[in-house]
């Protein structure tokens, strides 16, 4: 295991722009309840089961390895609050990706060929018997 302030360091070193995000409040929160398996119990509706529970994080941990790293520190209490630091952050960030798109082709004249040559076979077959007659 890193310590964090040697992780802030490292990532000052590396010249990596680090954004701390403290999500949540610091209290009694809300908190889905996982079964043995991992995932999250439901009731009988299909909706998630919460708790309440105790939550504590280090919040001037965070902000010691953001002002580290020269990065900086923000914080979310709800959900809003963090669609809002996201946009702030991406006001901050802009990164040019370039993006490779690829296209599935299927290609239809195989099943056109056939048609054809079974139209072909049934005119030939046809021409022989009693529908030769016929215009």
């Amino acid at each position: 295991k890193i310590p964090p302030n040697t992780a802030a360091e490292a990532i000052k070193a590396l010249k990596i722009q680090l954004y701390a995000i403290g999500a949540g409040i610091n209290g009694i929160a809300p908190t889905p309840v996982f079964a043995q398996n991992g995932k999250p119990l439901t009731d009988m509706f299909g909706n998630i089961v919460y708790q309440n529970q105790r939550v504590h994080f280090n919040e001037a941990g965070l902000q010691e390895v953001a002002k580290i790293a020269d990065g900086q520190f923000f914080r979310a209490t709800d959900t809003k609050s963090l669609e809002q630091i996201f946009g702030d952050i991406d006001k901050l960030e802009k990164t040019t990706v370039s993006v490779k798109k690829y296209q599935e082709y299927r290609d239809l004249f195989p099943a056109l060929i056939m048609t054809g040559c079974g139209l072909l076979i049934a005119q030939i077959l046809l021409g022989q018997t009693i529908w030769k007659k016929l215009p």
